[in-house]
């Protein structure tokens, strides 16, 4: 008699952890990822700065400007200005050049808290440069996110997507909200 109660309070205890497992797991929201923690920042915001170093023949300057620009637009509270002196402390440094098949348009090294906790690193890769051709600010302004302590995420809708581009350098209410919850 024990055991059969057993086995009927079991059966609904299973029961209810396969309604409720599925009603989460059909009603997950993809929100932004985070790097590294948060740096939380008591302004209202946070100034960065950028310096472009070009060591291949691409020329990138006005790409940065418009992934630059499109955080600088958008609500997000952090602000990006460009540093000309390269002797001056920046926080993200952007590097161009052939750095040959890698699979990658572009790679950022995030601030890491230990090592260096306010500076990132931001290689565009000219081996692709066709392929990201139209995209660029897009892919600057990514690769600016993952600078930000955001993280790739499988919402194709959102600047922080994992794979390929959406057609724009603007950031997402879900790309701002990870940024703001960071700053």
């Amino acid at each position: 008699m024990k055991s059969k109660h057993i086995k009927r309070i079991f059966s609904i205890i299973l029961l209810l952890a396969l309604v409720f497992g599925t009603y989460v797991s059909t009603n997950k929201v993809m929100a932004y990822s985070i790097l590294w923690g948060s740096k939380n920042f008591n302004t209202s915001q946070y100034s960065l700065k950028y310096y472009y170093l070009q060591n291949g023949t691409k020329n990138y300057s006005s790409i940065i400007t418009s992934g630059v620009s499109a955080w600088n637009t958008s609500s997000a509270r952090i602000y990006v200005s460009k540093e000309t002196d390269f002797y001056t402390h920046y926080n993200i440094e952007f590097t161009s050049k052939d750095y040959g098949n890698t699979g990658w348009h572009g790679h950022c090294q995030a601030p890491i808290p230990i090592l260096f906790p306010d500076n990132s690193y931001i290689k565009l890769n000219e081996y692709y440069d066709s392929s990201f051709s139209g995209n660029g600010a897009e892919l600057v302004s990514h690769e600016m996110g993952h600078s930000f302590r955001l993280d790739d995420i499988s919402d194709m809708t959102v600047l922080m997507r994992n794979s390929g581009y959406k057609g724009s350098a603007k950031p997402e209410k879900d790309d701002i909200d990870g940024v703001n919850s960071n700053y």
